[in-house]
């Protein structure tokens, strides 16, 4: 079992504004004018020091925090109202997801959304006409019936080659992760499928916060071979 040892200071819960963020305008390479989370309504906001680190005690994988001198704030929306706020492009995210975001030495070296089912494979269409076609693709599979007809229909159209129906066997292949590298920043987009519901989630990660090892989860990028190709692109 994974324990997670963090060593952060909560410093708030909420600020109450009526504003929104378009978070298709953040740019990734530039310092960013922090009042533009700040002058929303965030559920959680958290001062980080240090970076992760992973070693193994006792037969488990222990994850802990390390100060060396790494200073990041990490900000959360959690629930449906400080959802809400936020869009990409006037894509809606889903409310019920959680929308995260860390600035590290001074600009967004992280963020994760999760766009609303509804929206189909909107997401996709912003990205591609901002990034140009995905750096790589890679594929999944699932129970076609997970995924209705319409959505079928434009998986088939939008990535020809990556969709594979097999009624005869009642599956079908489609691209589950697309990856894009740019200006020393990493999208990864992710069509996660559940039940008669295909998400898409958005992560956007530094090359600078996976080398320093600043963000929960990629700590070990080095040793990902899904990410650890992009390192030293």
């Amino acid at each position: 079992m994974k324990k997670f040892f963090l060593s952060v200071i909560i410093v708030s819960l909420s600020s109450c504004t009526s504003q929104s963020l378009d978070l298709s305008t953040i740019d990734f390479n530039n310092p960013i004018n922090v009042s533009a989370l700040e002058n929303l309504k965030v559920y959680r906001k958290e001062n980080q020091k240090g970076h992760y680190k992973i070693k193994k005690e006792n037969n488990e994988f222990i994850f802990e925090l390390v100060d060396g001198g790494e200073r990041v704030t990490n900000y959360s929306f959690t629930t449906p109202e400080t959802i809400s706020q936020l869009n990409y492009k006037g894509i809606q995210l889903d409310p019920n997801s959680d929308a995260k975001f860390s600035i590290y030495e001074n600009k967004i070296a992280y963020m994760h959304i999760t766009a609303d089912f509804k929206t189909r494979l909107k997401l996709f269409d912003v990205l591609k006409n901002k990034l140009g076609s995905p750096t790589e693709i890679t594929t999944g599979k699932t129970n076609l019936s997970y995924i209705d007809v319409k959505m079928q229909k434009l998986f088939l159209e939008k990535f020809p080659n990556e969709t594979k129906l097999n009624t005869d066997d009642g599956y079908i292949s489609f691209p589950e992760k697309l990856r894009w590298i740019k200006d020393d920043i990493l999208y990864i987009l992710s069509f996660n499928v559940f039940e008669n519901a295909v998400e898409s989630d958005l992560i956007v990660i530094s090359k600078k916060a996976l080398n320093d090892k600043i963000i929960a989860g990629y700590q070990n990028s080095e040793n990902d071979s899904l990410i650890k190709k992009y390192l030293n692109k």
